[in-house]
């Protein structure tokens, strides 16, 4: 997946800090009242990710503190002003944390941060720790009136960069930053090592990764050579999703590379939605095999295409991960920018009588919604036993043998058709489609 603008929470996100806020709250609480109970690094968890009002708030709640409104005001700022001047020594940011914005930034991505924390306490930490070089945009706490999970600092981030929601990303480390991404309609990576208060499979982020450099491989795309391809004899018109029905992408992708195996693809999305590029786009992958659409029979040279890591139905036939419905959308979007796309299809809409991937459980209608594809949910029932050959060659498939070229259809249009007992729906749907052409 290609995300050029990449938005970053703080605290939790590129710095580890809990062990700083709990001594300096602490401290703060000591300083302010008699007997305060002492906070351990859990709770501080707990109070943080909101912004500095409610932190405080929180920390006097574990602390068993009551103050009315005005004395709680005046406490907040005591606090702005401690926090701002607060010695954050054993602050630091992550491991592989600058290697990777390094390479971020040499690769052509903008940065920015968008945190709840305060603009003194930010401003401090991110030059502190030499961090503040790699941001084109520093979003506070005190930029907007709003804040995360509301998504305006994140829109705002974006707008600051001339971006675009389509190549944005967010990266955090809680619900709060996972909420605010859904709310402004974009991806979130979390980490694991970070604050959330809440278990990770509750929030369901797009992508949970262990390492900071593992982001890498969110944000760009990985490459490794095939030797099986060579020149194209057409132009770049079809985008072939397939299945890569084998036990695991480890054996997909050397069979991929493999001189010898004499296939390829031009790309290949693991399940945790990591994108890999086998062959170059202007070349003609060894994908699709003999096959057809339209009257074209070369549809290597016309196509590119997309290996989607699952096992298959001789291996044991799963669910799409989110992850890589997400990826496939993006890359396609990414694909249909560079060339004049007219069709994406299935490997079995281009070979009907040997294949049956990317299958019956890959949703459609999802990239339809996203723009990509042909795909409805209607019947039209004008369409019956006499017309639907006649319709199934106007959408493009190979009528030949019919009864595979049907079952091709239903996985792809219509899967709910493969259990049923007649064919008066299927005919409908293909109808149906047809109209849409």
């Amino acid at each position: 997946m290609q995300k050029k603008y990449i938005l970053f929470d703080l605290d939790g996100t590129l710095i580890s800090s809990v062990p700083d806020i709990c001594r300096e709250i602490n401290l703060f609480l000591s300083k302010n009242f008699q007997n305060a109970k002492s906070l351990d690094e859990k709770q501080v968890i707990k109070c943080i990710g909101d912004g500095a009002r409610i932190m405080l708030q929180r920390s006097l709640n574990f602390a068993n503190i009551k103050l009315n409104d005005e004395e709680y005001e005046n406490l907040l700022k005591k606090w702005l002003v401690h926090y701002e001047n607060a010695d954050m020594y054993l602050t630091k940011p992550w491991p592989n944390c600058i290697e990777t914005l390094s390479k971020l930034k040499a690769t052509g991505h903008k940065l920015a941060v968008v945190t709840n924390k305060p603009k003194g306490p930010t401003k401090v930490i991110l030059e502190k720790l030499e961090l503040a070089k790699y941001f084109d945009v520093i979003v506070d706490a005190d930029s907007l009136p709003e804040r995360k999970p509301n998504p305006e600092p994140l829109l705002f981030a974006i707008k600051k960069m001339n971006g675009s929601l389509e190549e944005a990303i967010m990266i955090g480390d809680s619900e709060t930053d996972a909420l605010a991404a859904k709310n402004a309609n974009i991806p979130v990576v979390l980490f694991s090592f970070g604050y959330a208060k809440i278990p990770f499979e509750e929030i369901n982020p797009d992508y949970l990764l262990d390492d900071f450099s593992d982001l890498i491989d969110v944000c760009d795309i990985k490459h490794l050579h095939s030797p099986n391809f060579n020149d194209r004899k057409l132009p770049i018109t079809h985008i072939i999703l397939h299945y890569t029905g084998m036990k695991t992408a480890k054996e997909a992708i050397e069979r991929l590379c493999d001189e010898n195996a004499c296939v390829s693809s031009h790309y290949v999305i693991n399940t945790n939605g990591i994108i890999t590029q086998l062959v170059d786009e202007e070349k003609r992958a060894y994908h699709a095999g003999v096959s057809f659409w339209k009257g074209t029979t070369d549809i290597n040279s016309a196509s590119i295409g997309i290996e989607i890591v699952n096992p298959g139905h001789e291996f044991g036939y799963i669910p799409f991960t989110s992850q890589q419905i997400l990826s496939v959308i993006s890359l396609c979007k990414d694909i249909m920018k560079r060339h004049n796309i007219k069709y994406v299809l299935a490997h079995s809409d281009v070979a009907p009588t040997r294949k049956q991937d990317p299958g019956e459980l890959f949703p459609w209608n999802e990239l339809n919604k996203n723009g990509i594809g042909i795909f409805t949910n209607e019947f039209d029932p004008t369409g019956n036993g006499d017309n639907f050959k006649e319709n199934l060659s106007k959408i493009g498939y190979d009528i030949t043998n019919i009864n595979e070229t049907l079952i091709a259809f239903q996985r792809h249009f219509y899967k709910e058709g493969l259990n049923e007992n007649n064919l008066d729906k299927t005919y409908m749907r293909i109808k149906a489609i047809s109209n849409l052409l």
